[in-house]
């Protein structure tokens, strides 16, 4: 009798203090209790491991969670509330403002309308392919499909990591590319011209001078000061942007307002030196001289390009008097950034190296200057057999 009382204190493990033991195919399993069910019966969680030292670390985390009461139990979690949980926990704060609202339209409008009432711990990969199976056929494109999978991915490695489920079953989705990227839109030189031959002394009319001659975003241009123009040398230095900071509920669910500010660009390649044409130069000169007759405030005194109250500049205010200019003079009306494509599209038509212009248009990569400009290869495909004919 006193050797049975002996064996059970040895084997006995305290209140939440869980078991770790080998099975016989070596591998290691932890096991805890982590509450009561609804019938009053123990509940219990298990994990697998290869090693005895991550079963005991897992043992160590969990009763820890619990004693904290921070511990979830994946049982009684939705995916739908996992996933907002990882929003607000590991995204609002620390993405920006731009890239969390992309994530926010995602979950309100596709993502969480698909998801009601499935827990987390039964997700499987099926689950999430059906989701961007519907979406694909739904129209969706496939950059946002991978924010959606980005979404996902991300979330579901988090609930790994926390010991919730045991596999991302995200990583076994697939989404189907595209056969052929959109191609970029582009001004021909006919049209490119007769923008340039209606062009005045106007806040619209320089800053679509400058787009034109810099290949700029618009956020960059109207971020622009007169500091980073240096007439003399007929220089822009890119170094900043406007940036529409978005802000949120408090539950992080909603976006509520947004804020025009002025920062830095946020890669390195963005920050770039950009030589211009003097025809460039003379209309932003002619434009700095003539700057107060347009706006009615000094709010910004240094920015080239304001509103006409002398506010920073609203890109959708911007892009509706672009619009607005295009369908005066009679030219087909394509995006703001077309003229970003138009100014690319000359320079690569013109034999400025690939990585010159990668540079000039502030692309991490060279690769990515080809690719986004593939259209102009095939004439210098032509081009180039036309030169060497004589010689092969």
């Amino acid at each position: 009798m006193s050797i049975e009382k002996k064996n059970y204190k040895k084997n006995h493990r305290g209140h939440n203090e869980g078991s770790c033991y080998q099975r016989k195919d070596g591998k290691w399993m932890g096991q805890v209790q982590v509450g009561f069910d609804k019938n009053g019966k123990r509940k219990f969680i298990t994990k697998t491991a290869k090693t005895r030292q991550e079963i005991s670390d897992w043992l160590a985390e969990t009763r820890n969670d619990i004693l904290k009461s921070n511990f979830v139990d994946a049982n009684d979690i939705t995916l739908e509330q996992w996933l907002w949980n990882w929003m607000t926990t590991y995204k609002l704060k620390n993405v920006s403002s731009n890239t969390y609202s992309r994530y926010l339209i995602l979950m309100n409008n596709h993502i969480i309308p698909n998801i009601r009432g499935l827990k987390l711990s039964n997700v499987k990969s099926m689950h999430i392919q059906k989701i961007y199976n519907k979406l694909s056929e739904e129209g969706m494109s496939y950059s946002s499909l991978k924010h959606a999978h980005s979404i996902f991915n991300q979330a579901l490695d988090c609930a790994v990591r926390e010991n919730l489920i045991s596999k991302n079953f995200a990583t076994y989705t697939v989404r189907k590319k595209p056969r052929q990227e959109k191609e970029v839109e582009v001004f021909t030189p006919e049209e490119q011209q007769k923008i340039l031959d209606n062009l005045e002394i106007t806040p619209i009319g320089v800053l679509i001078k400058t787009a034109i001659g810099t290949g700029c975003r618009l956020g960059e241009l109207l971020g622009l000061s007169w500091d980073d123009i240096d007439f003399k040398n007929n220089i822009i230095n890119i170094r900043n942007g406007l940036h529409k900071e978005k802000i949120f509920s408090d539950d992080g669910k909603k976006i509520i307002g947004y804020e025009l500010q002025i920062g830095v660009l946020k890669t390195h390649t963005s920050k770039r030196t950009i030589p211009i044409a003097d025809s460039t130069a003379s209309f932003l000169m002619k434009y700095k001289l003539r700057q107060r007759e347009f706006i009615k405030s000094d709010l910004y005194p240094n920015l080239v390009f304001l509103s006409e109250a002398g506010t920073l500049w609203d890109e959708s205010n911007a892009r509706k008097m672009y619009m607005k200019f295009l369908k005066q003079i009679g030219v087909p009306c394509r995006k703001f950034h077309a003229l970003r494509h138009t100014y690319a599209t000359r320079l690569l038509e013109n034999d400025i190296h690939p990585k010159v212009a990668q540079e000039l248009l502030g692309h991490s990569t060279c690769d990515i200057t080809m690719n986004v400009y593939s259209h102009v290869l095939p004439e210098k495909k032509i081009e180039a057999i036309k030169k060497i004919k004589d010689i092969v």
